[in-house]
């Protein structure tokens, strides 16, 4: 009777109600857990697609940067070349300024006009005004007059 009657009073406490509220609230969680999850692998399915679309893209970027590094130092040789040329260029005007400086020498009549190397400074600096890359990837070697 003990037995019976210890049922009877576990049957009106309300047991079975804890119980089946407790036993929501942990699975509510667990499914908070489990939404989170799916989150966390979703996100890392994209980081993976993404890392690998960037090792796929990193061959063509650094032949991209190969390629510019390449413009980059043919532009710097045309510069290079330009100032080669206009230093020549000052060497050839220098006597005729100080030619003109006194007008009353007879140095001064036979004054010529600057030569070649103004030319070549003109050449030079419309060489890296025009320059373009070429759709090929070649481009022009500075001093060349091959079209690319």
């Amino acid at each position: 009777m003990e037995l019976g009657a210890s049922a009877r009073k576990l049957d009106n406490s309300g047991l079975e109600q804890v119980i089946t509220t407790g036993i929501a609230a942990v699975g509510a969680g667990l499914g908070a857990v489990a939404l989170a999850s799916e989150t966390v692998q979703a996100g890392m399915r994209a980081t993976r697609d993404g890392l690998i679309k960037l090792d796929t893209s990193l061959p063509a970027i650094r032949a991209s940067i190969t390629w510019l590094e390449g413009l980059v130092d043919d532009l710097a040789q045309r510069v290079h070349l330009l100032e080669d040329a206009i230093g020549r260029a000052v060497n050839e005007v220098s006597p005729i300024t100080q030619a003109l400086g006194d007008i009353s020498s007879p140095s001064s009549r036979r004054c010529r006009p600057p030569g070649s190397q103004n030319k070549e400074v003109l050449d030079r600096i419309g060489e890296i005004i025009t320059f373009r890359p070429a759709r090929n990837g070649r481009h022009q070697r500075p001093g060349s007059d091959a079209v690319p």
